[in-house]
């Protein structure tokens, strides 16, 4: 039977990780959790992935990313925490791991934060999203706000608020899963309800990869503070 057991639950629930069974498969899940800030990364839910990965890099465990972020998080606070630092240990700890890794685009993947999570251009052995996802530089209302401020702000409130509504729709186009598969950001676009089918078929042709021994890991000597 399918189970999951959580890790540090009580640490950066803004992100989920933990040790989980698919069809009598081991997996290690590293998951976006919406309901706390967001789901955004910060220097606390890097650090979390990065022991993860590095456990189950240690043990031959694939790992599922379950995608839903919006980004990093901005700021001094987390700029004196160093999230620059950790968001690039947590980049390089990725494209070091011996073990495989999927990934599903749930609903969002916005910025740096999409190769982050295990998106494009980081050896995924198997890149999906749900159609209603959306993937691209920035959520597209944050986007206009940010690039066409100067434009609305000459415009009467009516027309500012037609105006925007077109370029959110325009900009929305550019965020859809088909587009980013047109461009081979992601492999295929699937139904909700076969992740699991696909997940599993992906697992069994994972399973007899050859395993690299342990001093060719750098994850066994990866830091994890």
């Amino acid at each position: 039977p399918e189970s999951f057991m959580e890790l540090q639950p009580g640490y950066a629930r803004n992100l989920t990780a933990g040790l989980g069974r698919l069809d009598g498969f081991s997996v290690g899940v590293i998951g976006n959790n919406p309901m706390f800030n967001a789901g955004v990364l910060d220097p606390e839910a890097c650090r979390k992935a990065i022991r993860l990965m590095c456990l189950c890099d240690a043990y031959n465990l694939p790992v599922i990313f379950l995608m839903d972020v919006p980004g990093f998080m901005v700021g001094k606070s987390v700029e004196h925490n160093r999230i620059l630092s950790l968001a690039i240990r947590f980049v390089e700890a990725l494209g070091n791991m011996s073990t495989p890794t999927l990934t599903v685009t749930l609903r969002k993947g916005f910025g740096l934060a999409f190769p982050a999570m295990n998106g494009s251009g980081l050896g995924s052995s198997g890149l999906y999203s749900w159609p209603g996802a959306e993937i691209g530089f920035m959520d597209p209302e944050v986007g206009v706000n940010v690039a066409y401020a100067n434009r609305l702000e000459g415009l009467s409130e009516d027309e500012a608020n037609s105006e925007r509504q077109r370029l959110v729709s325009e900009i929305g186009l550019a965020t859809s899963p088909y587009e980013a598969a047109g461009t081979l950001r992601i492999d295929e676009v699937i139904d909700p309800a076969d992740t699991r089918r696909i997940l599993v078929e992906d697992l069994r042709q994972l399973a007899g990869r050859r395993i690299p021994p342990p001093e060719s890991r750098p994850l066994s000597y990866w830091p994890t503070v």
